[in-house]
């Protein structure tokens, strides 16, 4: 068996699908009060059919840094990517600027790359740079424990 290591900053491309079938509860769940949800279990998803919309050209890439925290995306999230979607004003974007890799919030109205923490700055695009898109983030996963599990691996 192989493993490979996934590492912030580096991108992992979808290899084969086997499906992962989870039970979806419909019902949804109460951040309150119980809920007898296991009396509306349902049938089975695949969580590649809910990932992945284009499987050749999705792929997976970490999250390294601070500057998304306010669009919910961690140092460490996993970010699913979709290449093959147009980019859109106020998409969260996987960009090549200068041959650097940051992700960040598009701004097409003033040309400009936006981070999600007050504490950087935009990337305001000039004439003599050159940006690549290299795709739309569609889904962020956070493993809550992360801090954690970070700090026991060490």
């Amino acid at each position: 068996m192989t493993y490979t290591a996934l590492i912030p900053g580096k991108a992992y491309d979808i290899a084969a699908l086997v499906p992962l079938e989870i039970h979806l509860i419909e019902t949804p769940v109460m951040c309150g009060f119980p809920s007898p949800a296991q009396d509306y279990i349902q049938k089975p998803i695949d969580l590649n059919d809910v990932l992945i919309k284009n499987k050749t050209a999705t792929f997976l890439f970490i999250a390294e840094g601070h500057s998304m925290v306010g669009e919910h995306i961690p140092d460490g999230a996993l970010l699913v990517i979709d290449r093959s979607i147009s980019p859109k004003n106020g998409h969260i974007i996987l960009a090549d600027v200068d041959g650097e890799f940051t992700l960040k919030k598009l701004d097409m109205h003033l040309m400009r790359l936006m981070p999600a923490n007050p504490a950087f700055e935009p990337i305001v695009m000039k004439e003599g740079m050159e940006l690549k898109v290299c795709g739309v983030v569609t889904h962020i996963i956070i493993n809550p424990y992360l801090s954690y599990v970070r700090s026991v691996r060490l």
